[in-house]
């Protein structure tokens, strides 16, 4: 049995779970954008710091989301995925985990060694997927 009448079936079973997985996706998107409306709406009289890094957090969240249906129409279009794309996604993702752990220890009356550890974490994993994209970036151009 040739190898394409093996591998047929997987491929859309693969393709069928991949446009599950964006519709869900896109649902994501949609509410996120929907509580970063709310949340400056509700805030419109009293902005707080918290409020801006909620809504800022939601926007993350579409980003998020974007940049995973572009790595999929370029799945679905070259059958490869991109690892400049995930690495993307990986630094985005890093990026709000950053914002909303670095502004919850400013916020702390008194941060405890588990706190300043995990900022640490955060901050060498943003520099390490940055380091890791700037390589395939400049192996890729060049």
């Amino acid at each position: 049995m040739p190898r394409n009448k093996l591998t047929a079936p997987f491929r859309a079973i693969n393709l069928i779970l991949y446009v599950i997985a964006m519709i869900m996706i896109i649902a994501v998107a949609a509410f996120s954008i929907w509580s970063a409306f709310m949340t400056l709406y509700e805030s419109i009289h009293n902005v707080t710091e918290s409020s801006i890094i909620e809504a800022l957090s939601s926007i993350f969240i579409v980003l998020i989301s974007i940049e995973i249906i572009e790595m999929f129409m370029d799945y679905v279009e070259k059958e490869v995925i991109a690892v400049n794309k995930v690495l993307q996604i990986v630094l985005t993702a890093l990026s709000r985990e950053l914002l909303i752990a670095t502004t919850q220890f400013t916020m702390m009356p008194t941060p405890t060694e588990v706190d300043v550890w995990k900022e640490v974490v955060i901050i060498v994993g943003v520099a390490v997927v940055a380091g890791a994209y700037a390589l395939l970036k400049s192996r890729t151009d060049g």
